[in-house]
């Protein structure tokens, strides 16, 4: 389940990012921000590699029942960062259900910064990550924007919304 908020549109460049991306856009806090996928997490990302990754490069939330981790896929170059989600609920083994973030058509973050990540808890919604980052684009352009990650534990639902920063 994706969910997106919708706000005043951006002006300027970011009018351009439809284009430049060839993905979907919403429109969010800041202006129009792409689209983004929660999908399930393949072999290549799933647990293994998360012993080597260091301090900045994994956050814990709600107690430990919640892991985000920032893997670097290495491609596209530009945009090589996802995001990837451990959080209840667990299935028979006691493994939490994995999840990759990234945006439309492939492409994931010119980075994310989990050293500076927040969270915060509604008892409706769930817990709320917050993780700066930015868009880069083939061409150089960026944008700073904020990935806002909720994760219900009791339904094991994942909502995202994204609102781009200042030019």
């Amino acid at each position: 389940m994706i969910a997106r908020r919708a706000a005043r549109p951006g002006g300027s460049a970011l009018a351009l990012l439809p284009a430049m991306l060839g993905c979907a856009f919403v429109a969010s806090a800041g202006g129009p921000a792409p689209a983004q996928e929660l999908q399930p997490c393949d072999a290549r990302s799933a647990a293994p590699g998360l012993s080597d990754f260091g301090r900045d490069d994994v956050r814990t939330f709600g107690d430990g029942n919640i892991l985000v981790a920032r893997l670097d896929t290495g491609r596209p170059a530009f945009a090589p960062m996802r995001l990837l989600i451990l959080s209840p609920p667990r299935d028979a083994e006691g493994r939490r259900q994995c999840r990759l973030v990234r945006l439309e058509d492939g492409l994931g973050f010119g980075q994310l910064y989990l050293s500076r990540a927040g969270a915060r808890y509604d008892p409706g919604r769930g817990l709320t990550a917050d993780v700066p980052g930015l868009i880069l684009l083939e061409d150089g352009f960026s944008n700073p924007i904020l990935v806002h990650v909720t994760i219900n534990q009791q339904s094991g639902a994942i909502a995202l919304d994204m609102e781009l920063g200042p030019e």
